[in-house]
């Protein structure tokens, strides 16, 4: 009676395509009003079911650049800092390439054509994912404010504030 050995799984190491990374972007990221996402590379407004999960900046042009490791390590550390300060233990934790900030929404033709260039695709992505990390914020806020009873109130109570005391909000009120 001799054993068999199970062959080793390589597990994917830090620089390499997770296997979960859509539903962790999906997880992090609703989708405006739960179901709406925007291209960060076109602007062009996709559902859930049309939109692809890319990696910003592309896992072969990371792979290749050992600034880009030294980039990716010191931010993972930033960003695990401060989301363990903030969430604790219930911040997961980012690693390698996979980390959060660098999964964005593209549609499909976008992500084709960015492929694992890098570039002005970078740049393109990086104009369009702060544009859409602000709009996912806005509507996670949102969001949360609605699953509570005072939900409502306190978002009327910030647009009024928000109205009422900044210059760009006395100047839409003085309008009426």
């Amino acid at each position: 009676d001799m054993a068999v050995a199970k062959p080793k799984v390589k597990q994917p190491g830090k620089w390499d395509r997770s296997e979960g990374y859509r539903a962790e972007f999906m997880r992090r990221n609703k989708g405006l009003f739960g179901k709406l996402y925007i291209c960060v590379y076109c602007g062009k407004i996709i559902t859930a079911k049309n939109m692809q999960v890319d990696h910003h900046i592309a896992i072969n042009y990371v792979r290749k650049n050992p600034l880009l490791k030294l980039y990716f390590g010191f931010n993972n550390l930033v960003s695990n800092f401060f989301g363990t300060l903030v969430h604790g233990k219930k911040w997961q934790k980012n690693s390698g390439v996979n980390a959060s900030y660098n999964l964005v929404p593209a549609c499909k033709k976008c992500n084709r054509l960015k492929s694992d260039k890098g570039g002005l695709w970078i740049i393109r992505g990086m104009i369009g994912g702060t544009v859409w990390k602000i709009l996912n914020a806005v509507n996670n806020i949102i969001l949360a404010l609605f699953k509570t009873p005072a939900g409502p109130i306190l978002l009327i109570a910030g647009i009024g504030a928000v109205l009422y005391f900044t210059p760009l909000g006395t100047t839409l009120l003085s309008l009426f």
